[in-house]
């Protein structure tokens, strides 16, 4: 997340002045300002110049106001800060100072317009030298008008619902792949994929370059989407209504679809999964005979998801190997491995893909050999397969028992399962 730093001392050249609405009177010298989160930031505004300067000036009051517009392309480009309900201060974008997401250095936060689209950038000064770390298309007046359409989502929510996943499980994982992190910054790769939920929430502090695979092209190109053209897929999906009938229209389209990097394969895929009972595709329509539970919103969340973690998928190295080639490719001393393969007896069910046995013994094998470090996640049977490769007394194994998540129940409770993490000994 990008911070607001305390404007520096000096003149406060680019600072509006007037009473109770903008920054110090000439002459006061600059007011100290707090370390601000970005996120307060309501809207960025562009003025034409002709007639910026003079509306300003005349808001302000032209003998106390030394506002300074930076001149870019004709265009003066400032940000709104919205403090108790009134503007505080109107700062060109330019002379804001943020701490960047990109390379940790204190830096001036710009926003240039290319081809009628506005893109955010940090430029930073040092030694007489200019550099600058791109973060990527600004969408906040997007996602704020579509957040306004789908009504606030959950906090944490997967992007695709499907079979097994972390979501339940995540906030025991996240602390363990941490501690098999050896140096202050590592490489994760989620060999596994899938939902991808392990990649957009772990520890961005810990692990510096995030890598998420997965074998599934379908799912490559939806969360290529998400990450590059988040705005493009919300819209789309925010038009489609929660239906059986479109649902049935989908699981057919998909069949057919041969151009599986296209926007309209992204949103194919994305609904087919989240319309699915349980994730599956092809298995059914999800819908609920409960007051409590209502599908249609759920799916309008995961639709806002997309926004929501669009910020957090630019900073994902998205692969589509094979676990043999991944492994390989990534395997330093420097990486961590999460890995939670399909189970053998159900994976062309839930998955649509085969992951046999001898599969399974493979990355068994491969954990052994390589330099880094892994945490893989089994239930107790499936790990009794490969109990002589990964032993208890060269590995550390931990049984844990969890609630089934994917087996719907009625009137009863759930039925319990042992949750079992191998992993390299601290």
């Amino acid at each position: 997340m990008l911070n607001a730093v305390a404007m520096s001392s000096g003149p406060a050249r680019g600072t509006l002045s007037a009473p109770d609405a903008c920054g110090p009177r000439r002459g006061e010298g600059p007011k100290e300002e707090p370390l601000r989160p970005l996120r307060q930031v309501h809207v960025l505004l562009t003025f034409r110049m002709g007639h910026a300067a003079p509306s300003l000036r005349r808001r302000c009051g032209a003998a106390a106001c030394n506002f300074e517009p930076k001149r870019r392309r004709g265009y003066l480009t400032g940000m709104i800060i919205p403090v108790g309900g009134c503007i505080k201060e109107l700062l060109p974008v330019g002379l804001m100072k943020v701490v960047c997401p990109r390379c940790g250095a204190v830096g001036y936060l710009t926003r240039v317009r290319i081809r009628g689209r506005y893109y955010m950038r940090v430029q930073h000064v040092e030694g007489g030298r200019k550099r600058t770390c791109h973060l990527g298309r600004d969408i906040s007046e997007l996602r704020e008008a579509l957040e306004r359409v789908l009504g606030p989502g959950s906090a944490n929510i997967k992007i695709v619902q499907m079979p097994g996943g972390d979501f339940h499980i995540a906030e025991l994982l996240r602390p363990r792949l941490e501690r098999l992190c050896p140096r202050p910054r590592c490489t994760f790769v989620e060999v596994f994929g899938g939902s991808g939920y392990m990649s957009q929430t772990v520890s961005r502090e810990v692990f510096g370059n995030i890598i998420y695979n997965d074998i599934n092209s379908m799912l490559v190109t939806l969360f290529r989407y998400v990450k590059e053209h988040p705005e493009q897929l919300a819209t789309l999906l925010s038009l489609l209504p929660y239906s059986r009938a479109y649902y049935r229209i989908v699981t057919e389209l998909l069949k057919t679809c041969r151009d599986f990097g296209s926007l309209a394969a992204a949103a194919l895929v994305f609904y087919a999964y989240n319309t699915s009972y349980l994730g599956k595709i092809g298995k059914g329509f999800a819908y609920s005979v409960s007051p409590t539970k209502n599908e249609a919103r759920e799916f309008r969340s995961r639709v806002w998801a997309v926004l929501r973690y669009a910020d957090a998928w630019r900073d994902i190295v998205i692969e589509n190997l094979d676990f043999h080639d991944a492994i390989k490719k990534y395997d330093s001393e420097r990486t961590v491995f999460y890995l939670d393969p399909p189970y053998v007896d159900r994976s062309e069910d839930y998955y649509g893909t085969p992951f046999t046995a001898d599969d399974l013994r493979d990355v068994a094998a491969m954990l052994t050999q390589i330099r880094g470090r892994f945490l893989l996640k089994l239930d107790y049977k499936t790990y009794e397969q490969i109990s002589n490769m990964l032993r208890r007394d060269k590995y550390a194994v931990e049984v844990v028992k969890r609630t089934r998540h994917m087996k719907k129940v009625k009137g009863k409770q759930r039925d319990r399962w042992l949750l079992t993490l191998v992993s390299n000994p601290l």
